[in-house]
């Protein structure tokens, strides 16, 4: 048999925060600035396509939904480009990611402010067809910001020593070897390197700095029984498990919890956006005599207040956090204030409505980024992009199923009242799904953590 030990130099050390990672943060600003904003503004286009193809308004909210949802549980499109700008921020940065992920995020606001006035001019202008044409050409962008993300290089020399005899350098798991210290089981990777250091006898130069190959970090699950450990069937499913991260939920009850919220609170938060526009505009027609009318651009500057206060959420979630109050109270504060202004959509007062429209933007905005920091605290940065997207599926599923549910209950009972009231239930029982997180981490087995994770 037949070893190698790899002695491995760094050239210099870890670059300090910054630099292109300054560029990475405006690329990912950018790019969720784009792609939220095309996703929010098909909202101005829903009374357009409920009229051109005479459908009804949950056959109307299907199309809609799923311009997100299939992104999300697919892994193509929004998804992809969503996932990737989130990871190349948490790459790039330890002690400052939260003020560069609130930075980063940001860019949802920006975009849900931006563009929806954009849609309602070209909506105007070239009819929904034309406009839809123009926003892709806009939205394509997204494609020059990608390629400013680029992984984060530790440079390295490396010198390699092979041994022609096993049994002269001795194995890597045994009692003692030659250049190598006693190992009794496999070294786990960090996150930056593929190597693990440990520590060098005398006849290797210390300043080069011993390393042997690792493999990744597992999650260590239960054994099973023996007939079962030697079932092919059995090592397959646990290794596809393996590989899917699916194995997480069981080591970490925070997390399948957060999954849940998120699916639970992608509904409402997608239905929200697609019906605030021909709510407002029903208040002239259903409402009470000298309320006055409410113009497509006056209703379509709902979806843009939507943005201004996610703007405002997602700067101000970092510094909420940084100000050391619990992320998790904080959540489920937002979620609570997320039911309140579902109620308040139901006033037949435009101004309600766009303050409404400002504190669902508000509250949306900030839990959507700190779900994204409580992820990397309950999982830490070795799961951080496999979690990423596994919490987005769930987010997928929520928002293909919730604006069909919403134009379900719209078309049985032809009042948007209902409908905001069933959003402001949901939003209630994700809030108090929330405060179960303090006693779900005494109860989970828990997963390695490095302290700059948390």
């Amino acid at each position: 048999m037949r070893s190698t030990i790899v002695a491995q130099k760094r050239s210099r050390p870890i670059p300090a925060e910054g630099g292109w990672g300054i560029v990475v943060v405006i690329a990912a600003h950018l790019k969720l600035a784009f792609l939220f904003g095309l996703m929010r503004g098909f909202g101005v286009l829903y009374l357009s396509w409920k009229t051109e193809f005479e459908a009804s308004a949950k056959e109307t909210a299907a199309v809609q939904s799923l311009i997100t949802a299939v992104s999300c549980f697919s892994g193509a499109g929004l998804g992809i480009s969503f996932n990737a700008g989130l990871v190349a921020v948490a790459m790039y940065f330890k002690r400052k990611y939260k003020v560069a992920h609130a930075v980063a995020f940001s860019g949802i606001g920006t975009g849900i402010m931006a563009l929806p006035p954009v849609f309602q001019q070209l909506l105007d202008s070239y009819g929904w067809r034309g406009a839809v044409l123009v926003i892709s050409a806009i939205v394509a962008n997204v494609v020059v910001c990608g390629a400013l993300l680029r992984p984060r290089y530790r440079r390295r020399s490396r010198r390699t020593e092979t041994s022609h005899d096993f049994k002269k350098h001795d194995n890597v798991s045994g009692d003692s070897q030659e250049g190598i210290t006693d190992i009794d089981h496999d070294p786990i990777c960090d996150d930056e390197s593929r190597s693990v250091m440990v520590t060098c006898s005398d006849s290797v130069d210390p300043q080069d700095g011993c390393t042997i190959p690792c493999r990744g970090p597992e999650i260590q699950t239960d054994k099973l029984h023996p007939v079962c450990e030697k079932s092919p069937v059995i090592k397959h499913l646990k290794r596809v498990s393996s590989e899917l991260g699916l194995n997480i939920f069981l080591q970490s009850y925070r997390f399948s919890l957060l999954c849940l919220t998120l699916f639970e609170f992608s509904g409402p938060y997608a239905a929200f956006a697609v019906f605030i526009v021909p709510r407002a505009q029903s208040i002239s027609k259903d409402g009470p005599v000298g309320t006055g009318v409410v113009t497509p651009s006056r209703a379509a500057f709902l979806i843009s207040a939507l943005g201004i206060g996610s703007l405002v959420g997602q700067l101000g979630n970092g510094l909420l956090i940084s100000w050391k109050i619990s992320a998790v109270n904080v959540s489920a504060a937002c979620l609570f204030l997320c039911g309140v202004s579902s109620l308040l959509i139901n006033a037949d007062e435009y101004a309600v409505l766009v303050v409404a429209s400002i504190v669902q933007g508000f509250s949306t905005g900030a839990f959507y980024a700190i779900t994204v920091v409580l992820t990397r605290r309950f999982v830490g940065m070795g799961y951080f992009a496999i979690c990423t997207g596994l919490f987005h599926i769930f987010m997928g599923v929520g928002m293909l199923s919730g604006p069909i549910l919403a134009g379900w209950l719209f078309d049985e009972t032809s009042s948007y009242n209902s409908v905001y009231y069933m959003l402001a239930g949901i939003y209630f029982i994700c809030a108090l799904q929330m405060l179960l997180v303090p006693l779900l981490k005494r109860l989970e087995p828990g997963m390695d953590i490095k302290p700059l994770d948390k």
